[in-house]
């Protein structure tokens, strides 16, 4: 019965609790993200987060768009307990810092996109970093053997490819 305060308005109807089994999140290990481990740790988050069946909530936020996604998970119980999980093992792998920046977002979708763009988005402050560690670099034969040496400069090549958005092109002046 609802009752009527003082000033004509109704009091909040009563309602029963959602009865819903707990989330499970199967541990794991991963470095926190910061700028040195950008790629490896979006590579490492996303084969976690398809191993505990989360990935489709990303997936589903990219073909419905913020908007719609944030609607379905607003009406649809599972949905919600799915992305729920997905932002919980995402903040996993997060400094207190970098949680706190992106806590605001409003769901696992959201926060990826977020961390991407933090993250993946290289300023020409970076690239120049990039460039000069690539222009330094040495084979250290006490450290590396010829193969691992290998792996290691075209990483960094590679690296200095994905923050600039393209393919290498090997262009010969005319």
């Amino acid at each position: 019965m609802a009752e009527t305060s003082s000033k004509g308005k109704e009091e909040p109807e009563e309602r029963k609790p959602v009865k819903e089994n707990g989330i499970k999140i199967y541990q794991f290990s991963i470095d926190r993200l910061n700028e040195e481990n950008a790629r490896y740790w979006f590579h490492t988050m996303e084969k976690q987060l398809k191993v505990q069946f989360c990935w489709q909530t990303i997936e589903y936020f990219y073909e419905v768009g913020s908007a719609r996604y944030s609607s379905i998970i607003g009406n649809d119980m599972d949905w919600f307990k799915i992305d729920l999980k997905a932002d919980s093992i995402i903040e996993q792998g997060l400094t207190p810092a970098t949680i706190l920046e992106v806590k605001d977002q409003p769901n696992a979708g959201s926060k990826w996109n977020c961390l991407k763009e933090m993250f993946l988005k290289s300023s020409n402050t970076k690239k120049a970093m990039k460039l000069m560690k690539m222009a330094s670099w040495t084979w250290d034969q006490s450290r590396l053997n010829e193969k691992d040496a290998f792996r290691e400069i075209n990483q960094l090549g590679e690296e200095f490819i994905d923050m600039n958005g393209s393919e290498m092109e090997a262009s010969m002046p005319h």
